[in-house]
């Protein structure tokens, strides 16, 4: 289903989100997932052009920074895009999403789309997990009831805390553990214990203890991950 076409929150260029059923990702489980991309240039084009900061923003590990993000643009979101091209979500409604567990941001940053957009979807689902690096433009925004902040360092976390965010924090193996963090019980540090369908702790500060859950940099660009030593400007 197209969940929003539009300008984008973060840079006003036109892009769309896109919900999707029947995931096949292992450490997510079978969650909602959502595509946010440019609507008039395809994701793996986007990032060579550097396109995609209408839905990544600043973001230090989207492609177009050479960075570590795990998403590969040439697959699933490609997949998506072209589908949306031919037609293929036209006329979908969203009673197909009812009590299923959703995922802000499959690809692309949920702050890109307006928070009114993605009401329809929130309220027909039923628990959710989202991450945002948008988190030092939007204090005391509704998003923090929402999604995590994504951060890199205990610096950023600290400051995330203090803007009132619970943070999802990317690492390395020679960086300690913060007091007070969890570690990701679906990453391979923690045994993938569970899946995020199990879990659904990544949902902003509503109702939740821990102030912030920790995961080893991963996927097939992990190598890429480079250490931040100070809070970006």
């Amino acid at each position: 289903m197209i969940i929003y076409q539009g300008p984008s929150a973060l840079d006003g260029q036109p892009i769309i989100a896109i919900a999707t059923l029947n995931s096949s990702n292992i450490k997510t489980g079978a969650m909602v997932q959502t595509w946010i991309m440019r609507s008039d240039i395809e994701p793996h084009l986007a990032v060579k052009t550097g396109a995609d900061a209408s839905v990544c923003g600043d973001c230090q590990h989207k492609p177009s920074n050479d960075g570590s993000c795990y998403v590969l643009t040439f697959q699933a979101p490609l997949a998506v895009y072209r589908a949306y091209r031919r037609g293929s979500y036209d006329g979908r409604t969203i009673d197909q999403f009812e009590g299923l567990p959703l995922r802000l941001g499959s690809y692309g940053d949920p702050l890109a789309v307006p928070l009114e957009a993605w009401q329809p979807l929130l309220n027909a689902t039923r628990g959710r997990t989202g991450y945002t690096h948008q988190w030092r433009t939007n204090t005391g925004s509704d998003w923090q009831g929402l999604v995590m902040a994504s951060v890199d360092t205990a610096e950023q976390a600290e400051q995330a805390t203090a803007q009132g965010w619970r943070y999802f924090r990317v690492t390395n193996a020679q960086q300690p553990k913060i007091k007070g963090e969890t570690v990701c019980p679906a990453s391979a540090e923690a045994g993938k214990k569970l899946t995020c369908i199990d879990c659904l702790a990544c949902s902003g500060n509503a109702g939740r203890k821990s102030k912030g859950i920790v995961i080893q940099a991963h996927g097939s660009r992990k190598a890429n991950y480079k250490l931040i030593t100070a809070i970006a400007a």
